[in-house]
């Protein structure tokens, strides 16, 4: 039965995330939408690294609950939306068939150190913006310093 429950929710949490994210690049989308992405695109592995970290922390006794209601809410979310679109029974099919490309896509950008680099420098970038923009009322942020000086 977990078996079971295990493989509904790979495939149609993954269809809710995919919902999710193709709302979150929306100018009108929900700010729930965003979020939530904005979560799941730090995760290495990205929508199936989410599944296994929540997987992973279902072991951990005070947010086991936690995570299977979110596995709950996010399969039930998704079959919801499969069976709207009269999809209900195509879903899993679709999803393990295009299961390995998908890894591939989605696991891309964390099989190599140099990624994970680029990957914190970058973040690093943006929290030094964020940071000097709260902190310093006067002063430019990297991003409006390099534009001018590109102007230049």
């Amino acid at each position: 039965l977990w078996a079971l429950f295990g493989a509904a929710s790979l495939c149609y949490g993954w269809l809710t995330l995919t919902i999710l994210e193709a709302s979150s690049h929306e100018p009108d989308s929900p700010l729930m939408h965003r979020a939530i992405m904005a979560v799941v695109d730090e995760v290495p592995g990205w929508k199936f690294g989410t599944f296994v970290l929540l997987s992973l922390l279902q072991h951990c006794r005070p947010l086991a609950p936690g995570c299977l209601g979110l596995f709950a809410l996010a399969t039930s979310a998704g079959a919801i939306a499969a069976y709207r679109k009269g999809r209900l029974i195509a879903w899993p099919i679709v999803t393990y068939y295009i299961m390995g490309h998908q890894l591939e896509i989605d696991f891309g950008r964390w099989t190599y150190l140099s990624e994970w680099r680029s990957h914190l420098v970058w973040r690093g970038w943006q929290l030094w913006d964020f940071l000097s923009s709260k902190f310093s009322r006067n002063s430019p942020s990297s991003a409006e310093a390099v534009a001018e000086a590109a102007a230049e």
